[in-house]
């Protein structure tokens, strides 16, 4: 990260946005040292460090601290429950609820003063379901569970989201259908590991129709 850092200065290259998910300790620390140089971007966080009660393996309290410092620099943050949860040091083993996930957000966007939140994954029963904040309005989206688990589900939903954003859509109607491609995209994948992840792929002429209707309706 270093040298890519120092390539892009020599380039004097400026970023629309930027995007950060899952980081480890050392990029982490990165970031924390050099992410005031993005400030005229706009920043989604996706605090990636734990799900159903849980921190992932290698990761600590130090780290959630840590990450609490990086999100004061967010402007968007769309942690799943557990994550809103550590990082407002809240208890994490309590069931999903969609009134808690408004309660989090509202208050993840207090604290770390945020434009907008996205608390993702909540499951309820059969179905999955997000809540938005957004400048103070309060919303929800809710889908039908798939019956199938693949690894990288978040990491697919932030990006398209953000794509979205910078097409000029407003965040309700970005997560709508990025929740939808994720949906598409396990539709369209047959049988594989999966820890490889959806065949995102396949669903991407089925997002470049939907992007380009929303667009027109703009």
């Amino acid at each position: 990260m270093p040298e890519m850092l120092a390539q892009w200065r020599d380039l004097q290259l400026n970023f629309d946005a930027v995007y950060l998910g899952y980081l480890g300790h050392s990029v982490l620390d990165f970031w924390l040292t050099n992410i005031a140089e993005f400030s005229k971007s706009l920043i989604l966080l996706d605090p990636a460090m734990a799900d159903h009660g849980k921190l992932y393996r290698g990761l600590d309290a130090v780290y959630v601290k840590k990450m609490r410092q990086l999100a004061e620099h967010a402007d968007i943050l769309t942690p799943n429950l557990t994550e809103a949860r550590l990082l407002l040091d809240l208890p994490c083993e309590q069931a999903d609820s969609i009134e808690e996930a408004k309660e989090l957000a509202n208050k993840l966007a207090e604290v770390f003063k945020l434009k907008q939140v996205v608390i993702t994954g909540i499951e309820l029963d059969e179905l999955i379901a997000v809540v938005g904040w957004d400048h103070g309005n309060t919303w929800q989206l809710m889908r039908p569970k798939t019956g199938r688990s693949f690894f990288g589900t978040g990491d697919l939903f932030a990006s398209c989201l953000l794509g979205e954003l910078l097409k000029g859509m407003n965040l309700q109607t970005a997560c709508a259908l990025a929740a939808d491609f994720i949906i598409e995209a396990i539709a369209k994948t047959g049988r594989q590991d999966p820890r490889l992840g959806p065949n995102a792929n396949l669903a991407l002429p089925w997002l470049i129709r939907r992007v380009n209707n929303e667009r027109e309706r703009l």
